[in-house]
This record gives C-alpha cells, structure tokens and sequence, in this order.
C-alpha cells in the first residue's frame, strides 16, 4: 500500500514539473523523474525476492537519480531493519520524512504561483474594468479591495494545503525501530501521531499499547489494545498475559 502512495506522489510531482516546465526546466527534467520511479518498482521487486543486496542498490540508485523518492528511504530504512540495524533504519525514515516535506514545499509552491497567475489575470481585468466605468472613489476603492481580498485568499491556499502527505506507514515504521533502540519517548510520539493520520491502522494501536505497558500504563495500554483487536489485529498471548497480569484486568 504505501509503495502505491510513493509512486502516486512522484507522479503528481512529475505532473507539477510538466504544469511548470518553462520555469523548473533547468531542475528537474521529467524523464528523470520516470527513470528514478522505475528504478524504485524494480527495487520494490527485488526486495520481495529476497534480493535484499541487489534491492539496496536499487533504491541507491533512484536515489542518485533523482533525490526527492521518499518511498526508497523507507526501503532502505525497512531493508536496514531485516538487517538488525534499527539505528540506520531511524536515519533513513527520518530522510524519508524530510523528502516528503520537501514535496510538499514544492506542491504549496506550484499552487501558489498558479493561483496568483489566476489572482492577477483577475485583478487586471477588474482594474480595467473600473478604470473605464469612472475615476471616481468608487472605481478606487474597487482595486483596493480587489487587492485585499487578493492577500486573504493567498492565506487561505497556504492554511488548506498546509499538512504534508506523509503515510500512517511511516510513523508505523519509525516508533517500530525507535523501540527496537529502547527510545520509548520518541515511538510513542510517531505512534500517536501516526494515528492521527490514520485511526483505522491497527498496527499503530497495538504498537502504541506495547509502549503504555512498558511505561506501566495498563489501562491505557488495555485500551489501545481492544482498538486494535477491534480493527482486526490479533494480539499475541504473550503480550495478553503480560497485561492482564501485570495490569490485573481483562482485556
């Protein structure tokens, strides 16, 4: 699922190049983008062969190719964890992270420079329109709040798109390999956040159940982990048992 995502905003990425050609020409070159996105199917594949040496490179040299794939960090960061490198694996999510960011920047700046094209063929048009229906206060006072109205819809763009698209994945991932290094602060943090993305992601209830019951939180832990179960994870006896006796009640 979330590979599905990578490839859909890369895509959307190469749809805003293409929309801005003439003015992002010299930085990004369309065909780049679909060489690096195929380099990354093919390390997709390789990676579910088992090939994970070959998979590595793969996503390396999508990477090389062109640096804004979030979706090859996070195989990296996975392909680093089968490896039992979690500290590596924590480096790559957070490139990954950062990459989706930056998409974000970009997709924020595409928006705002059409919407101000669209703003300012609309506002030229009114400004004529004024100048020849009279100079009086009114024609004046027209542009004026043309102009104002102009500045508020700017605000409102950047507040609609001001979240970035980062899959519930990947908080799933990162809490997963800060709890692998004993950072039970920071995995407690990606869990929750992750939910917020995603409520229905099971595995974020059930992991974020396992830092309460770390932290001595039984009945939270109890809870996120009935919301789990809910969602259809199957919790683990062990956990259970650790659970129900430790915390004294019945999930």
């Amino acid at each position: 699922m979330h590979r599905i995502i990578v490839v859909l905003i890369a895509f959307a990425l190469l749809a805003a190049v293409a929309a801005g050609q003439e003015e992002e020409a010299v930085k990004t070159d369309p065909n780049t983008v679909k060489k690096a996105a195929a380099l990354y199917d093919k390390g997709v594949q390789a990676a579910q062969k088992g090939d994970l040496a070959g998979a590595e490179q793969l996503f390396q040299k999508s990477l090389n190719t062109y640096p804004l794939v979030p979706g090859a960090y996070v195989e990296l960061g996975r392909i680093a964890m089968a490896r039992q490198n979690p500290a590596q694996a924590v480096e790559f999510y957070l490139k990954a992270r950062e990459t989706y960011l930056a998409l974000h920047d970009q997709k924020i700046k595409d928006l705002n420079r059409v919407q101000n094209e669209e703003r300012q063929r609309a506002q030229n048009s009114q400004t004529a329109r004024s100048s020849t229906s009279g100079s009086g206060g009114f024609a004046k006072n027209a542009v004026i709040e043309s102009r104002n109205q102009m500045t508020e819809d700017q605000r409102e763009i950047v507040g609609e798109h001001q979240e970035a698209e980062i899959p519930a994945l990947l908080y799933l991932y990162l809490g997963g390999a800060y709890m692998r290094l004993g950072k039970h602060d920071l995995a407690e943090q990606e869990f929750t956040a992750g939910i917020q993305r995603d409520p229905k992601l099971a595995p974020l209830h059930f992991n974020l159940a396992v830092v309460h019951l770390v932290k001595g939180r039984f009945e939270q832990s109890a809870a996120e982990a009935r919301t789990a179960r809910d969602l259809g994870f199957q919790l683990p006896p062990p956990f259970v048992q650790d659970l129900e006796s430790r915390g004294k009640l019945k999930l």
